[in-house]
Parts: C-alpha cells; structure tokens; sequence
C-alpha cells in the first residue's frame, strides 16, 4: 500500500500517490520535507505574534491550501521500517527563510519599508537645505526652540515666512547674515497681516501682482521697491534703514488695509525710532513686546481696533515723543503712570476710556499736546493743569487740551488754566461744563488760538476781555445759556475766521460793525453764526408768527443766521 500526505504533512499509507503539488518558484527537493506555508496567510507563532520573527516552528492555519502547498520528496525509510520521516531541520529553516522573503517583498511593495541602505531611493539634501537648517537654527537663538515647531509648509505666518527666506527669496542671506532676524521679521509681518485680504499697497505693481495690492499713494522713493522683493528690505515700501549698518529704524505705512494681530515679532526691531501703522483694520490687543522698543520715538496705532487696557508699560519707554491711540476700541481707565510720558504728543481720542482724569495727566515734563474727546470719563478736570505752565514753549509748541465729547465730565473750567501762560487749544465741547470761563484765561493766555466750547452750560456774560486775545482764531460757543450782548471789545479779534454764537437765548443786541469790518470782507472772511434769523413765535392759539431777531448782524455780516427759537439755521 501506498503512503500518502496527510494534510499535517505525515505520510499515511494505502493512499494513492498524489501528483506533487507545485509553488510557482519553488524547486523540489529530495527527501523528507514539510509542507510550506501559504505566504497569504497568517502563520500560528508560538508567542503568539505574526510578524514572522524568533519562529521556532510554524504551521499553515488552512488545511487546505497546506495541500496545495505540500511538496511531496522521495520517502527516506528509517530502519524499522515504518515508512514514517522526519525532516531534516535545514529544510525547515529554508522554507521559513523563503515565506519570510515572499512576505517582506510584499510589504516592501506597499512603501511600508524605510528606504535606509538603499541608494537608489535615498535623496540627499541640496546646498541650500542644509543652509535651511542653519537659517532655522539661527532664528530660533532669537525667537525660542520651539518657535518653529512644526512643518515649515504650514499655512503659520511665521512658517510660511521662513520657508520664503530658505526657497523663494532671490537675495538667499547666508545663515550668518547680520540681516536674516530683521528680514525674516518683516517677510512675517507681511504674512500675518494680509491673510484675510491682500494690501493695498506694498510698492510697485505689475503683471499679475496688480490683483494683489495697488497703490494707495505714490511714491516715486518706493516705485520699484515691493515687499518680498529680492532687494535690500530697507527699499521695501514704507521702511526705512539707517546709514550703513542697514539697521531698520522706520516702518511707516498707513491706511493699507491691514488685518489680524499686530505681530509681536516687532518688539525685536531693536533699532527702530518710528512705528507707524494708523489707519487699518488691526484687531487684539497692542503686544507688550512693542514696548521693549527703547529706541521708539513714535508709535502711531491710531485708526485700527485694537482692544484691551493701556499699558503703563508705554509710558516708561525712554525716547517716546508722539503716542497715538486714537480712533480704536481701547477701555479702562487712564494710568496714572501717564505722568511718566517724557514726549510730546497725546492722543487717546475716539476709544472707550472710562473714569475720571488723572492729576499726574498734568506732571508730564514735555507734553504740549493731550487728546481724550470723544471717551466716557467722568469727574471734573483737576485743578492740577496749573502745573503744565512749566512746559517749555516752541515754535509752534504750547500745550493744547481736547476733553470734547465726554458727556459725563462736569464741574467748571478751573481758574489755574490761567496758570498755562502758553496754552494754544482748548477744547470742551459736548460736555457737563457749567459756569464761567474764568477771567484768568483771558488775561494770561494770549497765546490762545482755539476755544470751543459749544453744547455745554456755561454761562454769564461774555467777557470784555476777550479782545485781548488777539490771536485767537476759532472761537464756538454755540447752544449755551450766554446772556447779555456781544461786547465792543470783540471788534479787536480782527484774526477770526470762526465764530459762532447761535443757540444762546439770553444773548441779544447788536453785532459791532468794525468786528464785521475787520473780518467778514478782509481777506480771509469770516464763519459767523447768530440768532440773527426772524423767530417763530407761537401764540396761545395756536397761531405762529414772526418776531425780531434775537442778534442784529449788519448786511453781510453773518453767514448763516439762525432761528432763536427753533434753532434752524439758513446760509445767508
């Protein structure tokens, strides 16, 4: 009788002999041999793992397709002649050896197989990479280990700026390059602001860039300097470098549309005396890295939307001269540290600041301008403003006050304005203001060229000393509770170009002749406002009719005449 293979590789006997079964590639081999696994199918491991390592033994899992798989060999009888056989352990060991190859191939085939060792597939770093590498390395000595952290294809603005200095950029900088922090930061400025819509100008457009930004403004300096150019960045537009250090000491572009945060990444322009971004569409708050800049002199934000509090950190910075909030969302109140300010220029106008004025407002050394119209504060002005009569005059200097516009601020004008012997400005208008303007004002600032103070509740009579400020130029008190008549003395503001004075009911009489003499057909003409219209009266029966005016203005006097009454105003 025959033998036979069992499916578990044991010769039986009294079974036909089978045709062997083939394995493509596979040779037959004489003697005993075990069948060999099916390669598509998971081997049984004693560890109970199937990655095919460490196997001692292995057995296929699928009775059948080991038959397809068995390979009959040329029986070798031991000498008791049982016909049974056992393999010679080589033979186990080359038949692994060929399931392991078969297996690895196929997930090598997939691209599951690291490339290491094999030349063909390795890709070496170009010149340039490597310089990458370098230019990252440098960076992050400044910016932090971790700043980068992540893909340089990453949508980030700072990635997105680091990946154009490595590849696009066409000046390639050297990793040493004394200019690589002060191009990388501006490259990332360019990103982070014009992600939400491009900017409106950012230098000379052509071709397809057009679409991208266009001019705003010309100017023949920048006409062929655009930003992320292969030109020195101190050419981009709007920047500025100083001599031959190329060090940049200017950024000053305005109304360009641009959006997100403001980067904090400037506070490492260590150089820089002006930053200048007003009129924008800046969001968040002002970052506190701005404030490192000890060189600034001018910091200009007005007109964005930026949020948040002061920081009292602004007003320590050393060389500050002109501050510009204005026109933006900012809330809090004042800091007292403002009395630290060493410049010139105030301006915090337009926001949402709340709370009453500091006194230390009037302890600055320098300051010859301040602008807070148009906030919420409240309280009275402090009689501390005597103290800006120690500010040093100038050409054009002399400290010029702005409280319009923040209804809550009441109380009276303090007789120490008298103190301010070259105060220019004075603005209170659309505030609680009541009483007086006191007579110090007239007889020690003559240098006073504004004073608007309309719809507020001053009153009294208006002063014969107001001819002596001679210099005055604009003068409203529109919509107060004036009484009396316009005085004589009035004639000697022969420099008035404004004056408006409708809207005081108590206020009659003549308007002086000269005074019209003097301005209205001089030269520069004059902007002359009155209750000088007929005013509707209204009769117990209801019947209107039209009684005198309230102001007597001599033919082409007054410019526009108003009704007492009703308060409508027509041109003359």
């Amino acid at each position: 009788m025959e033998d036979q293979f069992r499916p578990d590789g044991i010769m039986e006997k009294d079974a036909p002999l089978q045709p062997p079964a083939t394995t493509p590639g596979i040779q037959h081999m004489g003697g005993d041999a075990a069948p060999i696994p099916d390669p598509l199918q998971p081997l049984e491991i004693e560890d109970g793992r199937e990655d095919g390592a460490n196997m001692p033994s292995a057995s296929p899992v699928d009775e059948h397709q080991a038959e397809q798989h068995a390979v009959p060999v040329e029986q070798s009888k031991s000498k008791d002649g049982s016909g049974s056989s056992k393999l010679p352990l080589i033979y186990i060991i080359v038949a692994l050896l060929v399931v392991i190859g078969i297996i690895v191939a196929g997930v090598c085939g997939s691209g599951n197989c690291s490339s290491k060792g094999s030349s063909s597939e390795e890709q070496e770093l170009s010149p340039r990479d490597m310089e990458g590498m370098d230019i990252k390395a440098q960076l992050e000595k400044v910016l932090g280990s971790t700043y980068f952290d992540g893909s340089t294809v990453s949508t980030e603005p700072h990635q997105k700026a680091l990946n154009w200095i490595i590849h696009q950029d066409p000046s390639q900088l050297p990793p040493d390059s004394v200019h690589l922090l002060q191009r990388f930061i501006l490259t990332q400025f360019y990103y982070s602001t014009s992600q939400a819509s491009p900017w409106k100008f950012c230098g000379a457009a052509t071709g397809a860039q057009t679409a991208e930004c266009y001019f705003q403004f010309l100017n023949q300096e920048f006409i062929n300097e655009r930003w992320l150019s292969g030109v020195s960045e101190c050419r981009w537009a709007g920047c500025t470098c100083e001599g031959e250090t190329e060090n940049i000491t200017s950024i000053d572009i305005w109304h360009n549309d641009f959006t997100g945060s403001l980067p904090s990444e400037l506070g490492l322009l260590s150089h820089a005396i002006a930053l200048s971004l007003r009129a924008q569409n800046f969001t968040g708050t002002i970052p506190t890295e701005i404030y490192q800049l000890t060189a600034l002199s001018n910091l200009g934000l007005s007109g964005n939307n930026f949020t948040g509090t002061v920081n009292p950190a602004v007003f320590s910075m050393p060389l500050l001269n002109t501050l510009h909030f204005s026109f933006n969302h900012m809330t809090g109140t004042i800091p007292t540290e403002i009395g630290l300010f060493p410049g010139k220029l105030l301006f915090f106008a337009k926001n949402s600041f709340t709370g009453t004025i500091p006194s230390e407002l009037f302890s600055t050394k320098n300051t010859t301008d301040m602008h807070f119209e148009h906030n919420e504060l409240s309280g009275t002005i402090p009689t501390e403003v005597g103290i800006l009569s120690q500010q040093v005059r100038e050409d054009n200097g002399g400290p010029g006050l702005n409280f319009a516009g923040n209804n809550a601020l009441s109380g009276t004008i303090p007789s120490e304005f008298g103190l301010v012997n070259h105060l220019k400005n004075l603005y209170f208008t659309d505030t609680s203001i009541e009483g007086t303007i006191p007579e110090e004002l007239f007889l020690n600032c003559l240098d006073l060229k504004i004073i608007i103070g309309e719809n507020c509740n001053l009153g009294g009579t208006l002063s014969t000393n107001f001819g002596l400020l001679t210099n005055l130029q604009y003068l409203r008190l529109a919509n107060n509770n004036f009484e009396g008549s316009i005085p004589v003395e009035f004639e000697a503001l022969t420099g008035l170009k404004e004056f408006t004075i409708n809207g005081n009911p108590e206020l009659r009489g003549i308007i002086p002749d000269d005074m019209c003499f003097e301005n209205v057909w001089n030269a520069q003409g004059l902007e002359f406002v009155a209750d000088c219209a007929p005013t509707a009266i209204t009769g117990s029966d209801g019947t209107t009719s039209m009684g005198e005016p309230f102001v007597s203005c001599p033919e082409g006097c007054c410019s526009m005449c108003c009704d007492g009454g009703t308060g409508i105003c027509m041109e003359q």
